[in-house]
């Protein structure tokens, strides 16, 4: 299920191996743990996105529309985004609270 977003959207949440919705492996070399979350854009325009997380921003729908952007930590930036549905993924190494926004400007 998609969380709409109006003017603003904002949320906090751990990323740990303990969590359910968290994916990913844990190995000698490396730890490697994601989690997703779908959003909904209401309204096109340009959004402030801000986050201390390392994300991948992928638009969903059909191949004309579809992209994949990447944001590594301390993440403050305007985007343009169409209204639709995208993915928001969250990939960490360690146990770790990620905050993200995005406000409409």
């Amino acid at each position: 299920m998609a969380e709409k977003v109006g003017s603003a959207w904002a949320s906090t949440f751990a990323v740990s191996c303990d969590d359910p919705d968290v994916y990913g492996s844990v190995g000698a070399d490396d730890t490697q743990m994601a989690t997703r979350r779908t959003l909904e854009i209401e309204t096109a325009g340009t959004y402030r996105l801000t986050t201390g997380a390392h994300l991948f921003l992928s638009r969903c729908g059909d191949c004309d529309v579809q992209f994949r952007r990447e944001f590594r930590y301390s993440t403050d930036i305007d985007i343009e985004l169409d209204a639709g549905f995208y993915a928001l993924e969250f990939v960490e190494t360690q146990d770790t609270v990620v905050e993200v926004a995005l406000v409409a400007k």
